[in-house]
């Protein structure tokens, strides 16, 4: 039985596949999304961030730029512990995509209640420390609860005003 062995790759065929790999992965990382892991801040603001394109103009040969909004970004984080990282969170109406983080070792919630009491979406899971889940979720204007819906986390608890 003969083993068949395969190529070895020369340094500098690795070094073009390094660099491959490196314009790849920063073509990827172009969101932009706000924090608040500072555990001596009780409020987190959501943003949005725009992108200008710029044009060739009419045959005058000027340029003209447009700017172009991002999508709103709000990103929460459990833990440690059972706890939010703030107490308060603002948006602006409309459609907000949500990042909910774990920095916590058991599994955390993540829900949205309106003033009746109901689930504005399917509420975000996170399992274990570093786990992320994310959606897009439409706000209307208003004050919107925010907590872990997991048995025993009942001190998990925010607020979101959107306006």
């Amino acid at each position: 039985m003969k083993i068949r062995t395969l190529p070895r790759m020369s340094v500098s065929n690795m070094f073009v596949a390094g660099v491959a790999i490196l314009a790849l992965s920063a073509c990827s990382s172009s969101g932009s999304t706000v924090s608040s892991s500072a555990p001596a801040s009780t409020d987190a603001a959501a943003t949005t961030t725009g992108s200008s394109d710029t044009t060739p103009g009419s045959s005058t040969g000027e340029a003209t730029t447009t700017t172009a909004a991002a999508p709103v970004t709000l990103q929460i984080f459990s833990g440690p512990g059972i706890k939010f990282d703030a107490a308060n969170y603002s948006a602006t109406a409309g459609v907000l995509h949500v990042i909910y983080e774990n920095r916590d070792s058991q599994r955390h919630t993540l829900a949205f209640l309106d003033a009746d009491g109901k689930s504005v979406a399917k509420d975000l899971e996170v399992v274990k420390s570093g786990s992320k889940d994310e959606a897009d979720i439409t706000f209307v204007a208003g004050t919107y609860k925010v907590i872990c819906t997991v048995p025993g986390h009942q001190a998990m608890k925010g607020t979101l005003t959107v306006k």
